[in-house]
């Protein structure tokens, strides 16, 4: 920035003493506003940890101070600053030094990623834009790889883009875990990844990622096993390989000396489990537990499981397009709430 402007104003200067004395000058004012504008970015972080405290603890207005004896008198007054500084600090989000993620930062972009779609767009675009400064952080990369599958609920169907973002996101994930192999968030969302891509694979490639995709999840419970996601995940694969096809199961036999196999029991337990850590929170959780209980003939099992999700009222957007299937299984399988009743 300081070239370009000397550069600018020296072109329409005359060379000798005038020139060089008005160089310095801009020079010396340029320096005094870059030395302010690092203050300003200092205070700014002082703003966003006061409203933290703000936050956490009731304060009276007369106790809140700023550094360099600025004060307050209310909170209202604090947390109108704190925006101005909030869109100060936004006209700076081009810049790379300030695109170099810190560990505090990770704490919004988590609360954006498990929101809505539009909040979760915002993470995506924020997280996109700062993949070069960011790339050898392992932290970042697994954020990255879940906005991008994520971001392919935005895509309105166009396969190829699907595509190019969930491949993508495999790499990333893949990234997070050379970096970090211990990491269970890497684990599971490279697992999530490796799914994804199956949908763009022949059926051969797609089985032997079956078999990277339930090492991973288990890689990700032994890590972190109060994560119910991961208990979700491994019920699903569980539940897919009991249900496969005559000719899928021919594939994996000449592919493995030991091909996939598992039982609805065992799917059970896991999405069991997972509604044990998060109750009430995924009615698709609730749903394939009556999947399992249809399958092991247990349909009055199955009613209730149903009704609990047709009741569900804790959806997100995507589990609302689980529910038609929810509401005709409900339909179909009611009859038997009346006899578990009896």
């Amino acid at each position: 920035m300081r070239l370009i402007v000397i550069s600018v104003v020296s072109g329409f200067l005359a060379t000798g003493s005038l020139a060089f004395f008005l160089y310095k000058k801009i020079d010396r004012i340029i320096s005094g506003l870059l030395a302010e504008l690092s203050t300003l970015r200092r205070e700014i972080g002082e703003l966003k940890s006061e409203l933290k405290a703000v936050k956490t603890k009731p304060v009276s207005s007369s106790s809140l101070s700023r550094s360099k004896n600025r004060s307050y008198s209310s909170v209202n007054t604090l947390s109108d600053e704190y925006e101005d500084a909030l869109d100060f600090d936004e006209s700076f989000s081009s810049t790379t030094f300030s695109n170099v993620l810190r560990p505090q930062q990770f704490e919004s972009v988590d609360e954006l990623l498990n929101g809505n779609r539009s909040q979760k767009e915002t993470a995506f675009q924020w997280l996109n834009s700062r993949y070069e400064e960011n790339c050898t952080n392992p932290e970042y990369l697994w954020r990255y790889a879940k906005a991008l599958v994520e971001h392919c609920h935005q895509v309105n169907g166009d396969k190829e883009q699907e595509k190019q973002l969930v491949f993508k996101a495999k790499d990333v994930a893949f990234q997070s875990l050379q970096l970090n192999p211990n990491c269970s968030a890497a684990h599971k969302w490279y697992a999530i990844a490796l799914g994804r891509v199956g949908d763009f694979l022949p059926l051969n490639d797609k089985i032997k990622n079956g078999f990277l995709f339930r090492e991973h999840i288990e890689k990700a419970i032994e890590i972190n096993p109060e994560d119910s996601t991961s208990y979700y995940l491994l019920g699903r694969w569980c539940f897919g390989v009991y249900m496969l096809s005559w000719l899928e199961r021919k594939v994996a036999a000449t592919l493995f000396a030991s091909p996939p196999t598992s039982t609805a029991e065992e799917a059970l337990q896991n999405f069991i489990t997972s509604e044990t850590l998060k109750p009430n929170s995924w009615s698709v959780n609730q749903l394939y537990i009556a999947k399992c209980y249809i399958q092991m003939s247990q349909f009055e099992e199955a009613a209730d499981w149903l009704d609990k999700a047709y009741h569900n009222s804790h959806l997100d957007e995507e589990e609302q397009e689980v529910q038609k299937e929810i509401r005709d299984s409900y339909e179909k399988y009611k009859s038997y709430l009346k006899r578990k009743a009896e």
